[in-house]
């Protein structure tokens, strides 16, 4: 009797001694999940199934009845949905170590992170201590807070918002439209290199890229080109709109 493609793997998975491979994806392998056998099937033409338990602390998440080969789309939605104090792109860290040294590590780390609604309602919480104060933290917590919310620069120049900060500090250091300008361009610059690295290592790596092209005429007849790149760097889909001035990161691509 001949059995097709996917009826003959069946078979092979409900052997007795048939194991999970080691080649996981990198949830796995970074002890984000695990994945268990389910028992054999009956009828050993079925496809077996495994279980797909969350690691985070305290979470009883499982995803049951789930192919042995399986997307993974469903457990990352999972983190980010309710693990948000875990950022996937931790991922791309040390992926040059082994696994089992990845897994140990990033099983600790979730283990050791409790929820904010856990800290809220411990009765162990403590204040937290107050620290020296910093006047570029000051500015870049400011200038995120304006950007945001889509705020207007002017609105740092509002006596009423000036009468706010004098209150939490009296001897608050002066910060102007002007300040907080120069202190933009210092974080894009910072983010625009930081950004243009990451696009260097991806070539480099053998990484590809795809280009998204959005053309559009406004009510003024004055006539726009929008292209946009995106790229995966293992789990997290990148996105960016270049404009003019990012002309440097398309050489990076060429």
């Amino acid at each position: 009797m001949s059995y097709s493609t996917t009826t003959r793997t069946n078979i092979i998975q409900n052997q007795e001694d048939f194991k999970l491979s080691d080649n996981q994806p990198l949830i796995f392998k970074r002890g984000l999940f695990i994945k268990e056998l389910d028992p054999i099937q009956q009828d050993p033409t079925q496809p077996r199934t495994v279980t797909v338990s969350c690691t985070y602390k305290n979470c009883n998440k499982k995803f049951l009845k789930q192919r042995v080969s399986h997307a993974t789309s469903n457990y990352i939605s999972h983190y980010k949905h309710n693990h948000k104090l875990v950022s996937l792109g931790l991922l791309d860290n040390d992926i040059s170590s082994q696994a089992s040294n990845s897994s140990s590590i990033t099983r600790d780390l979730l283990e050791s992170q409790g929820s904010i609604s856990d800290y809220l309602s411990s009765s162990r919480a403590k204040k937290r201590e107050l620290s020296e104060f910093n006047n570029k933290e000051f500015r870049v917590k400011i200038l995120n807070f304006i950007l945001q919310n889509n705020l207007s620069f002017r609105l740092i120049d509002s006596p009423t918002f000036k009468e706010l900060l004098r209150y939490l500090k009296e001897d608050i250091p002066t910060i102007n439209r002007k300040i907080l300008r120069d202190e933009l361009d210092s974080v894009y610059l910072s983010a625009f290199n930081s950004f243009k690295n990451k696009l260097n290592n991806h070539k480099e790596n053998q990484g590809t890229f795809s280009l998204t092209l959005d053309a559009w005429t406004a009510s003024n007849q004055d006539a726009y080109l929008g292209i946009t790149i995106h790229f995966i760097i293992l789990l997290e889909i990148t996105h960016l709109l270049i404009i003019p001035q990012y002309r440097a990161l398309l050489e990076l691509m060429i």
